[in-house]
């Protein structure tokens, strides 16, 4: 057990500072778009899609491994973080399927 709490500690220090770097963009994107208001609903709606969901299920991922190496019952904190990692994951996959359609779309015209 403590081999696999060790894993994801291990894992911690990296989502926590991916989840930030992910906030700080989506908070740069809007500043950047709030000089130029040119379709600004899609690029929030986009950027909270991109960044700030991402952001926060990994942030959520790190605090559950905090509280899991802290207690003595660790099995549903680490539970838990999978969920946030899956919803990390499905996140960047549905993003790389809109990416990769938005690309031959474009390449096709």
């Amino acid at each position: 057990m403590q081999t696999m709490i060790d894993v994801f500690v291990s894992n911690r220090k990296w989502s926590k500072t991916l989840s930030v770097l992910m906030i700080i963009t989506f908070f740069f994107n809007i500043i950047s778009y709030i000089t130029d208001p040119k379709g600004i609903a899609l690029v929030v709606s986009m950027n909270i899609f991109f960044y700030l969901v991402p952001a926060i299920a990994l942030w959520r991922y790190a605090k559950l491994v905090t509280q899991a190496e802290n207690s003595s019952e660790p099995i549903g904190y680490l539970e838990e973080a999978c969920e946030q990692q899956a919803k990390h994951f499905k996140v960047l996959g549905i993003m790389s399927i809109i990416v990769v359609v938005l690309s031959v779309a474009i390449f096709s015209l």
